[in-house]
């Protein structure tokens, strides 16, 4: 989902603040399977030269593992449109939901992520209005769910 709008303006539009978890505090280590070290592996004879690849090789891989762990209990969808309202419509990298093995994005949508190249700092608007489009979403379809998680990734670095 493309936003033209800058952070701090949907900032602003949407009455927002910003805040930024440590998730990692609140998440119990658990083991890689051979799986996904051997496809993280394979990865390093990759040219991680693109978006694409790098969503493809690495970070795609990490969501299958998450899902595999939580006995898929959600759905990914890769490069799905989230058409909210004019200025929060496009094509996500990638969007979560607990609605597991649809086709079609259902309600609550729980997190999205954003693939960038090499600057994360471009990603977090972009991610900023892909999760206000997900909440907005989500309440259109009856769900209150209050929190929506975004993070923006290079698959080196996790934002």
């Amino acid at each position: 989902m493309a936003s033209r709008l800058k952070l701090n303006d949907l900032l602003t539009r949407f009455s927002l603040s910003e805040s930024r978890e440590i998730l990692f505090q609140k998440i119990t280590p658990s083991s890689v399977s051979d799986w996904l070290k051997q496809t993280l592996n394979l990865a390093k004879n990759i040219p991680l030269i693109s978006e694409k690849v790098r969503s493809e090789v690495i970070v795609m891989p990490i969501l299958m593992e998450l899902a595999k762990q939580n006995k898929h209990s959600f759905s990914i969808y890769s490069g799905a449109t989230l058409d909210v309202e004019d200025d929060l419509k496009g094509e996500c990298d990638f969007i979560l939901s607990k609605q597991p093995n649809t086709y079609q994005i259902k309600a609550p949508i729980f997190a999205l992520i954003e693939a960038k190249d090499n600057d994360i700092h471009q990603g977090i608007p972009q991610c900023v209005a892909q999760m206000i489009g997900a909440r907005l979403f989500n309440e259109k379809h009856n769900n209150d769910t209050r929190k929506v998680y975004g993070c923006v990734t290079t698959a080196e670095v996790w934002q």
